[in-house]
């Protein structure tokens, strides 16, 4: 019989590597398909919109509050 080996960290690495590409092969085919789509456009803007100012809400702060830290560290 054969001798089953033991997962290594290649093993698990290259499932990240398989993991993270098709991530982004679907991320690249919807934003490809509402680039296609003009009417999604304004949609799209409206949701980034408001998830940007709920995210901002959350942490009790402002767009100037958020970046300015980010933007003295650099």
């Amino acid at each position: 019989m054969a001798e089953e080996k033991a997962p290594s960290w290649k093993d698990f690495f290259t499932l990240l590597h398989y993991a993270g590409g098709l991530l982004y092969v679907a991320f690249a085919i919807t934003l490809i398909v509402i680039l296609r789509e003009k009417e999604w456009h304004p949609q799209v803007v409206r949701f980034m919109a408001r998830a940007w100012h709920e995210f901002l809400a959350h942490m009790g702060s402002t767009a100037a509050g958020f970046v300015s830290p980010i933007a003295v560290s650099i």
